[in-house]
């Protein structure tokens, strides 16, 4: 799906008819769930297979996780892309546990 599709897209509610993809166990699912969005989740390949074949609408994914997913898939999957104009917010935290 091109990124065209989302250039109208200026609310939340624009999103609800849309089906979000997620990794099977994911944090965000309930997230995204409880704003009113649909989600289907799977494990990570096969959501890049969903994204392609259009089960899924868009892959979610953190500000810092999506260009370097995008370089390191754009072999099997040339024409997924970083959205461009549309942004998901909400807080998650993001850990590092190390050792003492």
């Amino acid at each position: 799906m091109t990124g065209q599709r989302f250039n109208f897209f200026t609310t939340l509610a624009d999103l609800r008819g849309m089906n979000a993809g997620q990794g099977i166990g994911w944090s965000d699912i309930q997230i995204l769930e409880a704003a009113g969005l649909k989600v289907v989740d799977g494990a990570y390949d096969a959501l890049l297979k969903m994204l392609t074949v259009q089960r899924i609408d868009y892959f979610p994914r953190g500000v810092n996780e999506a260009a370097p997913e995008v370089e390191t898939h754009q072999l099997d999957y040339p024409q997924l892309t970083v959205e461009q104009n549309l942004l998901l917010v909400y807080p998650f935290a993001l850990f590092f546990f190390v050792h003492k």
